[in-house]
């Protein structure tokens, strides 16, 4: 079954790339002030169930304060009816380096309340090579399942325009369920093959998990991937109040 589910996220992966190359090459963006593919690059993301970071897996990136990242999911899990599990929420940027946000997840219909804060230890120190280090809670209540993690993330690949083109994160995490994802050492990367494309690739803790996110507006973003062999989809908007 893992290699049945190894070979999926492969193919899935590949078909993402596929269809997404050309519309990456073939959009028109205009030049100037308008918002651009260096920004795409920068942009942090939701996860599926709660802080930004990449599917599972929280990273050291946080929300730009006073904007907002929404985000909706739907997961094919893996249950007899084939049955799909819708997720939506929204992190907010409080101040530079502080998110706080809710997740709700209609199976088993519950809503969870996460917090993060990031570390630019590089502009701390002065070191500009070090990487980012956050702190962060996964549902706070405990409604389900509560983690406390700590994750540090680190540009290996740099453009030209400074923005990264591969960037690789790991944390770990203690879970009050044992054996959950994010409990202990977790980790993933990320890279832009093209302008407007991110693909995603981690280990939870538990599972593999890929994805593939592509920017169609500056605030609009669609996503295809697999969470431990499932088939899901979802979209990510943002704003700035």
């Amino acid at each position: 079954m893992l290699g049945l589910r190894t070979h999926y996220l492969t193919v899935a992966v590949v078909v993402a790339l596929v269809i997404s190359a050309p519309l990456a090459l073939a959009q028109v963006w205009d030049s100037g002030d308008m918002w651009g593919p260096a920004d795409a690059r920068e942009a942090a993301l939701p996860t599926w169930f709660g802080s930004s970071g990449m599917i599972v897996v929280p990273t050291a990136e946080t929300v730009d304060p006073q904007s907002i990242q929404g985000h909706y999911h739907s997961v094919n899990v893996d249950l007899p009816g084939n049955e799909w599990m819708d997720v939506w929420g929204a992190n907010v940027g409080i101040t530079d380096g502080l998110e706080v946000g809710a997740t709700h997840l209609d199976n088993p219909g519950e809503t969870i309340f996460q917090a993060k804060y990031r570390l630019d230890v590089a502009e701390l120190l002065g070191e500009p090579e070090l990487p980012d280090v956050a702190f962060g809670c996964h549902d706070i209540g405990d409604n389900l399942n509560r983690v406390l993690f700590v994750t540090i993330t680190k540009d290996l690949m740099i453009r030209e325009d400074r923005t990264a083109l591969l960037r690789a994160s790991v944390g770990y995490g203690d879970s009050k369920m044992p054996g959950a994802p994010l409990d202990g050492i977790f980790g993933g990367i990320d890279f832009s093959p093209f302008d407007y494309l991110r693909v995603q690739l981690e280990h939870d803790g538990e599972n593999m998990n890929a994805s593939a996110t592509y920017w169609w507006q500056q605030w609009l973003a669609t996503e295809i991937g697999l969470l431990d062999g499932d088939f899901a989809w979802g979209i990510n908007a943002a704003t700035s109040f």
